[in-house]
């Protein structure tokens, strides 16, 4: 996810060249598809870090943890996927102040991006 994150980003400087040749109705999409790219693979690769089984940070967890710690934490495998639901789309329907994927977007993805587009050229 990484990888075509930056690859996006590198592709956006042939893109904003190109775009002062381009109609607006090809420039427009085409920008906004790269931007698109960035963050949804920022995201879908960050949020696969948590440390939640069964996501890789749960399994990046559990191989780092001490025996007894890694068994308890891979016992939770099963409930996992119900953990993250609950937490990402009921949690919000329950308490309408708590936003706990906006958060995660705002103060992960956000700097996660802002890196990517400083490494790649667009800023500093």
């Amino acid at each position: 996810n990484g990888v075509l994150a930056v690859g996006a980003a590198l592709a956006g400087h042939a893109a904003f060249a190109l775009v002062p040749q381009l109609p607006v109705e090809v420039a427009y999409p085409a920008v906004r598809f790269l931007e698109m790219m960035i963050l949804v693979n920022l995201a879908l690769g960050l949020f696969n870090l948590i440390p939640i089984p069964p996501l890789d940070g749960g399994r990046i967890l559990v191989g780092l943890l001490p025996l007894r710690a890694a068994m308890a934490v891979a016992g939770l495998e099963r409930f996992g996927l119900p953990i993250v639901i609950g937490v990402v789309f009921l949690l919000p329907l329950a308490a309408p102040g708590l936003d706990p994927f906006g958060v995660f977007l705002r103060e992960v993805v956000g700097p996660a991006i802002r890196v990517v587009l400083f490494v790649t050229g667009h800023g500093g």
